[in-house]
Formats: C-alpha cells, sequence, structure tokens
C-alpha cells in the first residue's frame, strides 16, 4: 500500500514529464489537438485525498483478511 501511494504521489507530480515519455516511446499521442479540446493530462495532488484513499485501501486490505483468517480457525 505504501509504495502504491508513492508511487501514485510521484505519477502525479510529473505527469507533465511521464505523458510525453510514454508517448515518445509507444509513438501514439494521448490527446491529440485536433480532436480533444485539451491538449495536455491536469493533475491536481491533494494531501486530503491522498490520506483519505490510503486509509481507505489499508483499511480495505484489513478487511479482507477478516474471512480468511477465520475460515483458518474453523
Amino acid at each position: 500500500m505504501i509504495a502504491g501511494v508513492v508511487g501514485g504521489v510521484l505519477l502525479a507530480a510529473n505527469i507533465e514529464v511521464v505523458i510525453p515519455a510514454v508517448e515518445r516511446i509507444l509513438g501514439v499521442q494521448f490527446l491529440a489537438k485536433d480532436v480533444y479540446y485539451i491538449s495536455d493530462l491536469p493533475s491536481d495532488l491533494r494531501l486530503q485525498d491522498v490520506v483519505v484513499i490510503g486509509l481507505t485501501s489499508f483499511g480495505l486490505s484489513l478487511l479482507a483478511t477478516i474471512y480468511p483468517s477465520l475460515r483458518a480457525c474453523v
């Protein structure tokens, strides 16, 4: 979970660099100016969103362990 949060924050913070690099590697343009009204992918990184999503994923991970642990006891 921590690796996912850190990776997501790094990706969102560097989206202006990552998207052109991926476009060059794959040889495609994700948001072609002649098709879409926007030509770049905006990213608005908010600490509150990161914390809520991180805690929710942690809670769901813990919740997902309850059923297998109960089955192991029986």
